[in-house]
């Protein structure tokens, strides 16, 4: 007698039910699942099902090029008993693709709906990585919802920071593009926006350089003194921050 505790246990969708009625082989293994709940998600699939394609009377239809797990985890977003299962940073990278190529428009609000939820939990506490797979997502699968925020977000990071980011060389050209043109013109306006303050410092500093060499009242140094000249730039620039000239990140 075999001893059944040795058996894996099957997964979601691995064993056919009174409502299967399509099979789908994935990496040589069976998902089983019901054809009105995928035409009543997809487009696709209602084609597939009702239009003269030779998927509508076969009995299993390969899947090539899917992912087992990434099949699973799309199911488990439409079928009525599993459709509580949340997205996650792994089902997001999971779902949205197949969730685009089956034009399954309830996913991919959910997943847009996913990212706004944890953009307003974390706000300015999202790592980079995180910012960058989140703008990766919806640069690639044009979610609009969020882009402009993330993009924002991106702007104020420093770009040294985001190059570290294991998402960095995966953000497609266009986001990165708009990312940094937002990021030169916010230093733009912050160099513009305090030139006559520039003015200032460099009139105080070179004075105050001038000044310690001559007439040094902390230390009395013969030779100029580092210590003293950054206290007295620290201060000048103290009182510039006072007066609201608050640079961004560089």
């Amino acid at each position: 007698m075999a001893d059944e505790s040795n058996e894996k246990p099957s997964g979601p969708f691995e064993e056919p039910d009174k409502t299967t009625d399509v099979t789908f082989v994935v990496e040589e293994r069976k998902l089983y699942f019901n054809k009105t709940i995928l035409m009543i998600s997809s487009p696709v699939f209602e084609r597939m099902f009702t239009a003269d394609f030779k998927e509508k009377d076969a009995k299993e239809i390969p899947l090539p090029g899917k992912k087992f797990v990434d099949m699973v985890a799309l199911l488990q977003q439409i079928h009525p008993v599993h459709c509580a299962q949340p997205i996650t940073d792994t089902t997001l990278a999971q779902v949205l693709p197949l969730a685009d190529e089956y034009q399954m428009e309830a996913v991919r609000k959910k997943c847009e709906q996913y990212i706004g939820t944890q953009m307003e939990i974390k706000k300015t506490e999202l790592s980079n990585d995180t910012l960058l797979f989140y703008l990766c997502m919806c640069e690639q699968h044009q979610m609009k919802l969020h882009r402009e925020r993330l993009l924002q977000l991106g702007a104020e990071r420093r770009e040294s920071d985001l190059e570290k980011s294991r998402y960095f060389d995966s953000v497609p050209s266009t986001a990165m593009r708009d990312l940094l043109i937002r990021r030169c013109k916010s230093l733009e306006r912050f160099v513009y926006g305090n030139a006559d303050n520039f003015k200032v410092l460099s009139a105080v500093v070179v004075h105050l350089r001038e000044k310690c060499e001559t007439d040094c009242n902390v230390f009395r140094c013969s030779t100029v003194c580092k210590t003293c000249i950054g206290r007295k730039e620290k201060a000048a620039v103290d009182d510039l921050r006072k007066n609201q000239m608050k640079p961004p990140a560089f």
